[in-house]
């Protein structure tokens, strides 16, 4: 309500006001018969906007707009007041009329960027943005910026905030986002802290910078500090998604199950890292589900699905009947694991309502609602040795194929996880700094690295004599990967899917964690709940791998020294 006040008030104060918005076009002239009882009209509006009577400020636009049908900015007023009850489609028409008459009005093209990117048309909005941009060099660049944040163009995105601080030296937001930016998806920490700082010092109050000030504290791993501020927000306003949904992984990491699956269900308001779906069938909330047939639909990568799969033998137990959604690749493995229930593909399942394949379903859950049903707590994970299975022929193939390697262990090994965006440099380490582990003798390494490493075996193999055996076709084909992973020894593992399908597997999987790890590994401790054959070993310091590779060596000898067995006992 503050900016459409704020734009009222401008309007209401005259031509001379307007001007610098205007800039130097002279826009549309427009014939109108009584030009004083036009202006009376939008002056009567801005007081009704003032005095938070929005019905009556609509209708005086729209006297107003039938004196003068093609005041473009009276239609942006009004595309204003529309959005701001939450009435999108018509706000939508007001402001296309409105830059179809100004097409130089960069407000018009803004507000009509904002609504399309919340409606997830980030290619629309991005096109809204630069219009805006092209009328005013001044104007919508730091909301492009944010929007090619959510587009993963980090690099475009870093270069529209500091256009806009090269401008604007005290935009809050701006500062905010691109401290933000840096510390959590670029991992640039020492460049980050005076941008978020400036933007604290700037607007200690904008929930904005307070929500990214708060994530910025989770990447320091401040987590109470963190949540005390997200508590704030969410007290102020209890219907923005975004502060709970950052308070949901505060509250996972510390192992807060109960709270923070409450909390993690505002990732569906949110839109990240969950995209919502329609579905002509009511979603689960926890009722009697002994007679129901329910679907389990898909959500977010292989390694979450995989890891929230972990719930399905109970919620099947309890359901009349289960259909699991997954993604295509762990649809074999799927099938294998959960043979009671139907096991469909999520490929091509977006429309939820038409879909021949959702008939006769009763109600539906996401994947990652389950654990708030069936993880509340630490005692609700259940000791398991592994809820997949692998073929039992492919793993026997695959054993055979090992047994040729020299070495009494085979080790399986992924050393590189995840996108830039998903904070790779922080999440892998270079084969170079593995070279205490890859030396052991007595040993086969095998390759478990799903992006191309060819070159990188190779380096390896020429500058220090190691060989680490690689079989592309044990990758390309998920269920091939499932089974390797069974017939290894151990695997050991930066952050990747690799660790959740071992896990699941029940085979031991040692991680290497860095010092701010994602949710999913927690705050600290050796083990994961979710799979009691993983251990944990985790830096000190960021950036230090070096004692996690000693304290790994020295728990390779125990576990050699244990016949091949992990000192836990894990299978």
């Amino acid at each position: 309500m503050h900016l459409l006040k704020k734009i009222f008030r401008w309007f209401s104060e005259g031509e001379s006001a307007r001007a610098s918005m205007r800039g130097a076009s002279t826009g549309a002239t427009a014939n109108t018969a009584d030009p004083d009882a036009h202006a009376r009209l939008v002056r009567e509006a801005a007081a009704h906007v003032a005095a938070g009577r929005l019905a009556e400020a609509e209708r005086a636009l729209m006297d107003a707009l039938s004196e003068r049908h093609d005041d473009a900015e009276a239609l942006l007023l009004q595309g204003l007041l529309l959005k701001q009850q939450g009435r999108l489609e018509e706000a939508m028409d007001s402001l296309l009329l409105a830059a179809h008459f100004r097409p130089d009005l960069a407000e018009a093209h803004y507000q009509l960027g904002l609504i399309v990117s919340s409606q997830g048309g980030l290619t629309g909005a991005e096109q809204h943005y630069r219009r805006a941009l092209r009328a005013d060099p001044r104007h919508a660049q730091a909301a492009l910026g944010a929007l090619l944040v959510k587009r993963e163009a980090l690099d475009e995105a870093v270069d529209c905030f500091r256009a806009v601080l090269g401008i604007h030296p005290d935009h809050a937001q701006a500062h905010s986002n691109l401290g933000l930016l840096m510390a959590a998806r670029l991992d640039r920490f020492a460049e980050a802290a005076p941008h978020l700082e400036e933007a604290w010092r700037l607007a200690p109050d904008d929930p904005d910078v307070i929500c990214n000030w708060a994530m910025y504290l989770q990447q320091r791993g401040e987590l109470d500090e963190s949540i005390a501020l997200l508590d704030r927000l969410i007290e102020a306003d209890a219907t923005d998604p975004i502060p709970r949904l950052n308070r949901a992984l505060a509250r996972l990491k510390m192992g807060d199950f109960s709270r923070g699956w409450v909390d993690y269900e505002a990732r569906k308001q949110a839109g990240w890292p969950y995209s919502a779906r329609a579905f002509a069938f009511p979603e689960w909330k926890g009722g009697e589900l002994a007679d129901r047939k329910i679907l389990v639909h898909a959500e977010q990568g292989l390694g979450d699905q995989i890891m929230f799969a972990s719930c399905l033998p109970e919620l099947m137990a309890v359901a009349g009947h289960c259909v699991i959604e997954c993604a295509p690749k762990l649809e074999a493995l799927f099938r294998r694991s959960f043979p009671s229930a139907t096991v469909i593909s999520s490929a091509g399942s977006e429309d939820g309502n038409s879909d021949e394949k959702f008939r006769g379903i009763d109600c539906h859950v996401a994947m990652g609602s389950l654990p708030l049903y069936f993880r509340k707590g630490p005692d609700a994970f259940p000791t398991h040795r592994g809820y997949l299975r692998a073929d039992p022929q492919h793993i026997a193939a695959w054993r055979r194929r090992l047994t040729e390697l020299p070495g009494r262990h085979k080790i399986g090994i992924t050393w590189r996880g995840g996108a830039r965006s998903t904070r790779r440099s922080v999440r892998s380490v270079a084969l170079d700094q593995w070279l205490p582990v890859l030396r052991r003798a007595d040993t086969s390494l095998v390759s478990l690295q799903y992006t191309d490493c060819r070159e990188e075996l190779e380096q390896i193999r020429h500058n220090h004599g190691i060989r680490i055996h690689h079989w592309q076709e044990a990758i390309d084909d998920y269920d091939q990967t499932a089974a390797l992973v069974s017939a290894l020894d151990l695997v050991v593992s930066v952050q990747t899917a690799i660790v959740h399908l071992g896990g699941a597997l029940g085979k031991p999987v040692w991680v290497m964690v860095p010092a701010v790890a994602e949710w999913r590994y927690l705050q600290r401790g050796e083990r994961l709940p979710w799979y009691p054959a993983v251990r944990l070993f985790r830096q000190r310091s960021p950036g230090e791998w070096g004692p996690v590779v000693e304290e790994m060596v020295r728990a390779l000898t125990q576990w050699a020294a244990g016949n091949g067995r992990a000192p836990d006992g894990g299978a």
